[in-house]
């Protein structure tokens, strides 16, 4: 047998954080087959397998390879005397090929795990194809992880095409800020602020060898330098210099790191641009060969790259090196130019700032015109001067705009008010600065009202009126203010109409990507807190947040998620109150106090984050988050009974029947009320297809949610009558009316998208082809909520069936109702009429079941069918007569006028004379 090294066999120690996110990403490593961990250099993909490697219950066989281990022989000595250790085997004869080590797998009955690491060493060689041959045939009960810095790691096409194949990327082993904060305060021990920490994050890239160079040169600094130090991180130091030359550019052709050089100032890398920017050809190739080779160059879709922060620092500084200052500004003026032509626009700010024009009013004025609200906080961190009095005017007015996006209101307002000093002769930039001012302070102060707008909305629903104002939100239409809208459901409970909102985000014709993000993260959260999540959702809901990383939505949602995470994490909301509370952001301290008095265990912090929250909430006028500070205070005070009767008082004084923290939790010592209605028989049931209140047909739903907005509309349609075919020609007349032609070709296009997602989804449905039309089949056993209460409300209807019978048939028809047909959804013609006869299907069944509970003297199951029933259709008069009649019945004479008078306003409002009413 060939010499082995013992400590190439040796599992390295699990040093560093352990980050719940990525170890909850690790443990699926025993579940499959197959998992490829493959990053750049300093990504810490070797501490992540050291990690799974000491955390879990199973044997695990570490193998670190040598770029001279690329023999099949060497490859599998080390294999073999790993595996033997691992298991605790005597060593035996040498294996001399895979099925040597197959056959020794199959004889070990117990589960184990071969962790190979640095596989990039030798990929492509003997070494490669032993493995694959490995892993097709590998033992149920092995598993196989490889790290790597290329992708793919194998050529057998049937492996790459496998399904029990586990990925995990940079983007997974990529420090997210709340474990940056972790990372730096509680196991190195720096003293930062969390604005500091976000900013070395930032630069850094979240890359945990960035981390280990800050480490590095500030371990030996005082406190304050080590704060300037994050505040001004940067990778141009010579051991980053040193880092990235030898572990990054050093295995590249001289072609390719001439490119990645003359490329860096673009950020956001196109083939076109490239090619423009260089006066070449062969961008594509060169992006495709980098992307390959894992050198912090990540694709954001087809045609677009992004090189890393870290490298993209690097390689401008060693631009700055090589090219004159005047040949380098106009290369970044260039890049600009170039940039903002293809829409680019934050990028090509960036570039004009760095061309040395950033005096320039009138081209900075077009660049802020073109993106009127960078969304990404960090762009220009970089940018910034020195003394805020010296900066430009204009890019004062961008970093007043980022700093509203990410959440720093009080650094936005200072900043407003310095470019309104600059601008006196700009007068209408000037009223712009002071307009957006006005209405920041309005939305932060106590007594301020918001404005008009949106704004003006949401701080009405953040304070007295959740509900209305977010029935007036969705009204506007814009999708801010639909996102707004449902916030606010969300916040004040109501889960169902939360979801309506966030689908409608994602149904906007075009919606920008930080809509798409907010309005799947928004999905999750609805799942997460109807209790429907698991573990692929946190995973979803963490992609989620990184898109809006940086933002105050990102915030919320990461306060949020910190509260409903298995297991929680409490101090990650404890930091993001801190910094909103920092940052001058009342309402996010508020939501931030409350999501981490949920995720904490200990009942004096529960406590303590519960009474912050009131005690803001107070100060900033909020009977809605007040409520719910108070409902999760009262268990812990010895006044308990006095404060759940504030608590319930704020709560109706916002309209709700109960704080929403009981709706959302069930904090304990939630009180004995009945929850509200949407909640218990709301439209997110596991396992229900969902085609009222909104539009759900499965538990995963996110490939449904990305679909293109006319696939989604056919599929939709296919919905209202799943399991019946519907006639190609009506779906054109319905969805394509003016061309027929591209009618069909759509309908071709949007089936086979629908198909993918359905895959995707694991919905357990597809869309067959019958005749002349679609069908979209319905699992065995599986009925919709529509389905449901059409056969119900059809033994409601039956004249013969006994009233006790009509009268349970009914109540369970209408238990099936989660809200008008297909929320959120949009208005098309065909969907309006529809919505039409099932409003009035739900009315006559809710007649059928009052006048049922009448026979049977249930007054109050009258009155509250009579009354729903009057919710989806005003006009109906029997409904009028069944609930006047049973208010009669019960004795209560004033309710019974009153609703008589309502009654004849209805006819007098369509025209027809009160003596028409059928009841006196």
């Amino acid at each position: 047998m060939e010499r082995v090294i013992a400590s190439r066999i040796r599992c390295p120690a699990a040093s560093g954080l352990s980050r719940e996110r990525l170890d909850l990403v690790l443990s699926q490593i025993e579940r499959h087959r197959l998992t490829v961990v493959h990053a750049p250099a300093g990504s810490g993909k070797t501490t992540a397998l050291a990690q799974f490697a000491h955390g879990t219950t199973i044997p695990v066989a570490w193998y670190t390879v040598d770029s001279l281990d690329g023999a099949a022989s060497t490859f599998l000595a080390y294999l073999q005397r790993s595996i033997e250790s691992a298991i605790g085997a005597a060593p035996g004869a040498a294996w001399l090929h895979a099925d040597a080590a197959l056959d020794a797998l199959d004889a070990f009955e117990g589960p184990l795990a071969i962790v190979i690491d640095d596989f990039h060493l030798i990929a492509g060689g003997q070494a490669g194809d032993v493995l694959a041959h490995l892993v097709e045939r590998l033992p149920a009960h092995v598993s196989i992880a490889v790290g790597t810095r290329i992708q793919p790691i194998l050529d057998d096409a049937r492996l790459q095409l496998m399904d029990d194949v586990l990925h995990i990327d940079a983007d997974d082993l990529r420090f997210r800020t709340w474990e940056a904060e972790q990372l730096l305060d509680e196991t190195w021990g720096f003293v930062l602020r969390p604005d500091d920490v976000a900013r070395l994050t930032r630069s850094v890239g979240g890359w945990a060898a960035g981390f280990q160079l800050f480490r590095l040169a500030a371990r030996d600094r005082t406190p304050a330098e080590q704060r300037r130090l994050a505040r001004h991180a940067s990778t141009r130091s010579r051991l980053a210099r040193r880092y990235l030359a030898q572990h990054v550019l050093g295995s590249l052709t001289d072609e390719l790191r001439t490119f990645l050089l003359h490329t860096s100032v673009l950020g956001v890398v196109t083939p076109d641009l490239a090619d423009d920017l260089v006066g070449g050809s062969g961008s594509r190739a060169a992006l495709t060969q980098l992307e390959a080779s894992e050198v912090f160059v990540t694709r954001l879709d087809v045609d677009t790259y992004r090189y890393h922060e870290v490298l993209r620092a690097h390689l401008e500084a060693e631009l700055a090196d090589e090219l004159p200052a005047d040949e380098l500004e106009a290369r970044y003026e260039r890049a600009a130019e170039l940039l903002a032509t293809a829409g680019f626009f934050g990028e090509a700010m960036r570039c004009h700032v760095r061309s040395g024009r950033a005096g320039d009013p009138a081209r900075l004025a077009q660049l802020i015109d073109g993106e009127i609200a960078l969304r990404n906080a960090g762009m220009l961190d970089a940018l910034e001067p020195a003394e805020p009095s010296t900066g430009d005017p204009w890019l004062t007015v961008v970093r007043a705009r980022v700093a509203v996006a990410s959440g720093r209101f009080g650094t936005a307002c200072d900043l407003y008010r310095q470019a309104e000093r600059s601008l006196e002769e700009h007068a209408e930039a000037r009223a712009t600065c002071r307009r957006e001012r006005s209405q920041l302070e309005a939305f932060l102060l106590p007594d301020g009202d918001g404005g008009d707008g949106w704004i003006g909305l949401l701080r009405l629903g953040l304070t007295d009126a959740p509900g209305p104002a977010a029935a007036a939100l969705a009204q506007l239409g814009t999708v801010e203010s639909t996102v707004a809208s449902g916030a606010l459901a969300l916040l004040s409970g109501d889960l169902a109409a939360a979801a309506r909102r966030f689908d409608a985000v994602l149904l906007d014709d075009d919606p920008a990507d930080w809509a798409i993000h907010t309005g799947r993260l928004g999905r999750q959260l609805v799942r997460l807190l109807a209790g429907d999540g698991d573990a692929a959702d946190l995973t979803l809901i963490d992609r989620l947040l990184v898109g809006l990383d940086g933002t105050w939505l990102g915030r919320l949602g990461g306060a949020v998620v910190a509260a409903v995470a298995d297991p929680p994490r409490p101090d990650v909301a404890r930091r993001l109150a801190e910094r909103c509370a920092a940052d001058g952001d009342p309402w996010g301290a508020i939501i931030a106090h409350l999501c981490a008095a949920m995720a904490v265990g200990d009942d004096d912090a529960r406590r303590r984050h519960f009474e912050a929250a009131a005690e803001l909430a107070d100060r900033q006028h909020s009977a809605v988050l007040a409520s719910s500070a108070l409902a999760g205070l009262a268990p812990l005070v010895p006044d308990r009974s006095a404060v759940e009767r504030r608590s319930r008082q704020l709560a109706r004084k916002a309209g709700l029947r109960q704080p929403p923290l009981l709706v959302l939790v069930g904090a304990d010592g939630a009180t004995d009320e009945r929850a509200p209605e949407h909640l218990v028989d709301g439209p997110l049931q596991h396992g229900t297809t969902t085609l009222t209140g909104g539009f759900r047909l499965s538990d995963r739903h996110d490939a449904v949610d990305a679909l293109r907005p006319r696939a989604r509309a056919v599929l939709i349609r296919l919905a209202v009558d799943a399991g019946r075919p519907v006639d190609a020609s009506a779906l054109v007349d319905e969805l394509w009316p003016d061309d027929e032609a591209t009618g069909r070709r759509g309908i071709q296009v949007a089936v086979s998208a629908i198909r993918r997602a359905l895959l995707d989804d694991d919905a357990r449905r597809t869309v067959e082809r019958i005749d002349d039309g679609y069908l979209l089949t319905v699992p065995a056993g599986a009925a919709s909520d529509l389905d449901r209460f059409r056969a119900d409300a059809a033994i409601a209807a039956r004249s013969g069936v006994p009233a006790a019978e009509r009268l349970a048939a009914a109540e369970r028809a209408l238990e099936s109702v989660g809200g008008e047909l297909l929320a959120g959804c949009g208005n098309p013609e065909w969907l309006i009429a529809a919505r039409d006869q099932f409003s009035q299907h739900v009315a006559r069944t809710a007649a059928a079941g009052a006048a049922a509970a009448l026979t049977l003297d249930d007054v109050p199951a009258a009155i509250r069918l009579a009354e729903l029933g009057l919710e989806y259709d005003r006009f109906h008069d029997e409904l009028w007569r069944l609930v006047v009649e049973a208010h009669g019945r019960r004795g209560d004479t004033i309710t019974a006028d009153r609703l008589r008078r309502q009654y004849a306003d209805m006819l007098d409002e369509l025209g027809l004379e009160p003596a028409t009413t059928p009841f006196t």
